[in-house]
């Protein structure tokens, strides 16, 4: 049967384990726009923990199960941009509920922050895409966890942690990455909170912070952690950017809604004055590029 939102029995077996605020993204089994192979259904508990919200990167379409009640809402849109629906793109304000970010927020306890004492799996993971010394891991602050069994990416901005993505390596029907957040925070990356570039003369947008990591060595860089820009997003990059600076967007360019999320992204900064251009073709997605394809891309 056909279906214009995610039925609840899609989703809401996944959420039992996620914590507040807590987001998982996983196969998306039963997807109209066809076979889903990278995890593009992202779930996500909300912060007060009473809804499960639902999002599919693949067919765009959405679902919202009220646990308060103990009955499935959907939204019967593709896209409602209302306050429930579970765009993962759409972030909050940069700060908490009460105005201030969490400056107590750390990274989980015995976290290993010199990747020569990482187990060997936490650390060949990293380096397969040629992160392979600890200056960019001390830089970063990425660290690996043993008893998360995982590998940790933090997000910091002003030097305060607004969260982090956490890799994992249990296996089974257990999700790869779970994303958490410090008090509700809008959550991007940026290689200019850990560089020195305050007026950078381009700014590659890019998706996940190991591509923003191999970017940033060429380039200040963006990762959205998602595929598209919101408001607080497009304010903070209209900010950093200078009269001549230059938009180039390199998502992992894998499906049709990633195409046209580009094409979106890219007439908003033209919208406001900026030349933009994409990087398309590639078939991989830019962590997985050498240095020297980056190199002549990027400069």
């Amino acid at each position: 049967m056909n279906h214009d939102y995610i039925p609840f029995e899609d989703f809401v077996p996944y959420s039992e384990d996620l914590l507040r605020g807590e987001q998982i993204h996983i196969n998306h089994d039963n997807c109209t726009a066809g076979a889903d192979t990278k995890r593009r259904l992202y779930i996500k508990r909300t912060e007060d923990g009473t809804n499960i919200l639902a999002y599919c990167h693949n067919c765009s379409l959405h679902g919202r199960y009220v646990q308060d009640f103990g009955r499935a809402i959907a939204a019967r849109s593709r896209n409602t941009g209302n306050a429930n629906s579970c765009n993962a793109f759409d972030y909050e304000s940069g700060r908490g509920k009460h105005g201030e970010t969490d400056k107590r927020a750390t990274t989980p306890r015995n976290s290993e922050y010199d990747i020569r004492k990482w187990r060997r799996e936490h650390r060949l993971w990293l380096q397969k895409y040629g992160i392979i010394t600890p200056k960019e891991t001390d830089l970063y602050k990425i660290c690996a966890n043993e008893d998360l069994n995982g590998v940790i990416l933090p997000v910091y901005r002003d030097k305060l942690l607004l969260g982090y993505q956490l890799r994992t390596f249990d296996g089974g029907d257990k999700p790869k990455y779970i994303t958490r957040r410090v008090d509700n925070n809008a959550l991007w990356w940026y290689s200019g909170d850990y560089l020195l570039q305050s007026s950078p003369s381009d700014i590659v947008i890019v998706e996940d912070m190991l591509s923003g990591i191999k970017c940033a060595r060429y380039s200040a860089t963006v990762a959205l952690l998602g595929a598209n820009i919101g408001d607080d997003l497009l304010a903070f990059l209209l900010q950093k950017a200078i009269d001549k600076t230059r938009f180039t967007i390199f998502l992992d360019d894998d499906n049709r809604q990633i195409r046209m999320n580009q094409l979106k992204i890219k007439v908003k900064l033209e919208q406001c004055g900026y030349e933009t251009r994409i990087i398309t073709g590639m078939g991989k997605d830019p962590k997985e590029c050498s240095d020297e394809e980056l190199r002549r891309l990027l400069l």
